[in-house]
């Protein structure tokens, strides 16, 4: 089905967007946040069935590897160093090549943290572990709603995210 109504609307001194667009019957809202606090941009995607997200997510670049099911990691030798996390709220991920996809999921968030070279490569590795511990702390696994309701409010409030 082609893509209908699409809107976007920015926040946040431009920190923030937020579209949402129709597919079939499905609505599905889109807001990404550059989150400077959690050093981070976060992707949220909510679809308005149950089950209607399916996507891929991957990094176009040369020795990709995974920790996880759920982790991208990009360490080129020249470029960004790049950490991706794809959390899916119900479902589970498949690991696809250079990717990670989700199939049939309702809510998902997308974690971005990268580095302008290789040298900020070993902090980026605990980017998901710090959000956990701040906005869920003490639960393994940790809580994806929590943490996505804990980054926006938090990136909200922020004086470095305002206007």
């Amino acid at each position: 089905d082609p893509v209908k109504d699409f809107s976007r609307a920015w926040k946040a001194g431009g920190k923030e967007t937020r579209s949402t667009y129709r597919v079939g019957s499905t609505t599905v809202t889109r807001t990404v946040l550059a989150s400077a606090g959690d050093d981070a941009v976060v992707i949220h995607l909510l679809a308005d069935q149950p089950g209607a997200l399916s996507f891929r997510v991957s990094i176009p670049a040369d020795g990709v590897k995974r920790e996880d099911r759920r982790q991208l990691i990009a360490t080129p030798e020249t470029g960004p160093a790049s950490h991706v996390w794809v959390i899916p709220f119900e479902s589970d991920v498949e690991p696809d090549g250079n990717g990670v996809t989700v199939r049939g999921e309702g809510e998902a968030i997308i974690v971005w943290s990268f580095s302008p070279d290789k040298t900020g490569a070993a902090e980026l590795a605990g980017t998901w572990k710090r959000l956990a511990e701040r906005h869920d702390p003490g639960h393994n696994p940790p809580d994806v709603t929590k943490i996505w309701h804990g980054v926006a409010e938090d990136h909200r409030k922020s004086p470095e995210n305002s206007p």
